[in-house]
């Protein structure tokens, strides 16, 4: 009876590895598929943001070599975390360069973001650093030692960054005014990012994304993103800084874009990248 059971088992796990296979593969040449971006000079992207900016990183990282397998000649990624300051692998910046068969590179950065408004002076002033030592820990006091190609660059071509969910991750007061005016708790780190995006929009390219509508969260409530995005709306436009929607995106998807609630699916990560490669001064001067 047992080695019925372990029979049939067995099979199971063989049919549903299967067909996850098939699933992977599928998508890839979905993606595959699509219009490729060709680099004609070399170009440097820094993403900032969290977990759901990390995952469009990882997704880059995992995806390109296999659809641009004829045109990568090599990658080189970042160093990682450091466990001997104790700290998260999940919460570092991140670092990648394609070498491309036409001598051209391409390099995408993730600069983690945790809701601290001290953070937009470390990437300002030392883009070319990789921080990988997370909240836990003094990372001035532990120097990222990378690959000297990582510092090829003083400022990025490109700055894609999400203000995250982090700084609605706290308990507020009840009676806290909720709207763009009242300049709550819950409103201070998005002012504080529309300030900065303000004073650099001039000297670099950026764009301001949205963060995603959530169908839950244990902490942040629906009507909390709700009004994070409204506000940044107003504040982007008042400010003329560009604006890429997720919330609409995700709000409209009615959620099932969405892992966990609040994380992003492969669908929308390749929604962001594919916004990101099509932004009008990449595609029309350097990737056709």
């Amino acid at each position: 009876m047992k080695s019925k059971f372990y029979i049939i088992c067995s099979i199971l796990l063989s049919v549903t590895t299967i067909l996850l296979l098939i699933h992977y593969d599928q998508e890839i040449h979905t993606f595959k598929n699509e219009k490729k971006i060709k680099v004609k000079n070399s170009r440097w992207i820094v993403l900032a943001g969290d977990s759901n900016m990390k995952s469009v990183w990882n997704r880059i990282k995992d995806t390109f070599p296999v659809i641009y397998s004829n045109e990568i000649n090599e990658t080189l990624i970042s160093k990682g975390f450091d466990e001997k300051v104790g700290s998260s692998s999940r919460w570092v910046d991140r670092d990648i360069i394609f070498y491309f068969k036409n001598k051209t590179q391409l390099r995408i950065s993730l600069k983690f973001l945790h809701g601290g408004n001290s953070e937009f002076n470390r990437i300002n002033t030392t883009w070319t650093d990789i921080r990988f030592c997370d909240t836990i820990c003094d990372h001035t006091k532990v120097p990222s030692v990378q690959h000297e190609a990582f510092s090829y660059k003083t400022k990025p071509d490109l700055l894609w960054i999400t203000h995250g969910l982090w700084a609605l991750n706290i308990d507020f007061p009840k009676n806290e005014i909720n709207d763009c005016n009242g300049r709550s708790k819950r409103t201070e780190y998005l002012y504080a990012t529309n300030r900065y995006l303000k004073s650099i929009k001039n000297d670099i390219n950026v764009i301001w994304q949205t963060n995603p509508s959530i169908a839950w969260h244990p902490k942040i409530k629906k009507d909390h993103v709700k009004l994070d995005y409204l506000c940044q709306k107003k504040l982007s436009f008042e400010n003329q800084v560009p604006l890429f929607d997720v919330y609409g995106y995700t709000d409209k998807n009615n959620h099932k874009r969405m892992i966990g609630d609040y994380h992003y699916d492969n669908y929308t990560q390749q929604y962001i990248i594919d916004h990101i490669f099509n932004t009008s001064f990449i595609t029309s001067n350097q990737i056709q």
